[in-house]
């Protein structure tokens, strides 16, 4: 066949199978998988893993945070994106007081076309139940963004249980997909209160403001509150076992009910938070917080046994010394997110399939294909289908090295666009070394190496799109 370029000797890794072929694709397409297949260029992966581009759902750059915004803009955030080996975004809408829902879309898109070096779409943040607001949720979804994100605590965003309850019935209504983060606004304030009280305010303080308890009894009440509405429900962030016991059981009963937790969740404890230097400590505030180390393991379990669909990012990036250096002795003025784009997908093969808790084909479910069938992007992106977008990776496995924002090796260090990361000399193994967007080198040698910014964006449906053809072999 006449192809644009093949990528042969890899071992293709999907949801569901790893098996050595060869990859053709034409007109940023993926045309066929198989064996002897030709093209007009070819691209060797000896020893290396392809596989479809990652899938990012839950990413938050250039968010605006009081009077300022994240430390990275669009452009650093989705360009360290694709130098991860992830080449699709889902970031958030976040309409201001009284404006119209399409119109904070139109900003929100205005701002990131200029700067996308991946394809992205959004989910719309809803923080009032008004009739006036709720009203407008169709009009959304026929733009392509059929998911919605709310919250059950932060002052101004967080929907009382009454008002949730309208909403998601609304998101219903409309065929849609409902986003929550989930944390008990009262017990959040409650907890916050005695520690300002007690005068115990420094970072290390930071994890008892926003207890595990406070998280397991909002996501309790939220999948009730779900399934009165009769809403599918994706709980964002998950990070204890208690509330991912709850979703377990949920499932059981056939609720539609997905789970997502993080990196950060999965690798770090809340041990960090005793760092004897209070900056390094507040690199580490993030909402939920990181947990005792009884939980990650717990994680883990729930990802092996299907219960987490999901692994975002979450990425939230501060600058550490010009940001989050203002809450050194008070935990209430540090800006809560860490940044996570880049190395979400080497950090999950290194800690997930190098030591045996998860295959190959468990993680690519997990960080390309769950995402993109959850959102309404599959077949599109997500798998390796003939017709699905050429968003492919080569991940060499034989690479190892340290994690650094600043590395002292030419080419190691991270692109995420801030003065650090919380896997500061973390060794990984494996990284993505080329990457592909819809057919076009993106990123060669682990460096981005294309001179345009080619990201689009994609409108997304649940209620059914063409679908690719299962794979074939030539």
């Amino acid at each position: 066949m006449d192809a644009d370029f093949v990528i042969q000797n890899g071992q293709i890794v999907t949801a569901q199978a790893v098996f050595q072929a060869d990859l053709a694709v034409r007109d940023g397409k993926i045309a066929a998988v198989g064996s002897g297949l030709r093209g007009s260029q070819v691209y060797d992966a000896q020893g290396c893993l392809v596989l479809p581009g990652g899938v990012d759902v839950h990413v938050h750059p250039q968010m605006s945070y009081g009077s300022e915004s994240t430390g990275d803009d669009w452009y650093s955030a989705s360009r360290a994106a694709a130098c991860g080996g992830t080449t699709t975004l889902i970031d958030f809408v976040e309409p201001l007081p009284d404006e119209p829902l399409l119109e904070a879309l139109d900003r929100r898109l205005s701002l990131i076309a200029p700067q996308a070096y991946v394809d992205y779409s959004l989910h719309m943040t809803i923080t009032s139940a008004h009739r006036r607001v709720l009203t407008q949720l169709a009009g959304v979804v026929e733009r392509g963004v059929p998911s919605f994100k709310f919250y059950t605590t932060y002052s101004g965003f967080g929907l009382s249980d009454a008002d949730l309850l309208k909403a998601l019935e609304a998101v219903h209504e409309v065929n849609g997909l409902a986003l929550v983060h989930a944390e008990s606004d009262a017990l959040v304030k409650w907890s916050t209160r005695k520690l300002r009280r007690a005068k115990r305010t420094a970072p290390r303080f930071f994890p008892l403001s926003r207890p595990p308890f406070a998280e397991v009894e909002a996501v309790q009440r939220v999948i009730f509150l779900a399934q009165a509405a009769a809403a599918r429900l994706y709980l964002v962030h998950l990070t204890t076992a208690e509330s991912l016991q709850a979703v377990q059981q949920a499932q059981s009963k056939g609720w539609q009910l997905f789970a997502e937790t993080c990196p950060q969740y999965l690798l770090l404890d809340d041990s960090v938070y005793s760092a004897e230097n209070p900056l390094e400590a507040a690199g580490y505030v993030c909402a939920p917080p990181l947990r005792p180390a009884v939980h990650p393991p717990a994680l883990w379990q729930h990802i092996e046994s299907g219960t987490i669909h999901t692994i975002g990012s979450d990425h939230c990036a501060f600058s550490l010394h010009r940001q989050k250096a203002r809450g050194v002795e008070d935990f209430n003025l540090i800006p809560p997110g860490l940044p996570g784009v880049e190395a979400r997908l080497s950090l999950i093969y290194t800690c997930g399939v190098c030591t045996g808790r998860i295959s190959a084909s468990r993680w690519v479910d997990l960080c390309c294909t769950q995402p993109a069938r959850l959102f309404g992007l599959y077949p599109k992106k997500g798998c390796l289908q003939v017709g699905s977008d050429a968003d492919i990776v080569i991940f060499d496995p034989r690479v190892s090295f340290r994690l650094a924002a600043q590395s002292t090796r030419p080419g190691f260090s991270l692109h995420e666009g801030v003065d650090y990361t919380p896997y500061e000399g973390w060794e990984v193994k494996g990284w993505p070394v080329t990457v592909f967007l819809r057919g076009a080198p993106i990123v060669a040698h682990r460096q981005p190496s294309s001179p345009h910014l080619l990201g689009v964006f994609l409108p997304r449906y649940f209620d059914g799109t063409p679908h690719a053809k299962e794979v074939v072999s030539i």
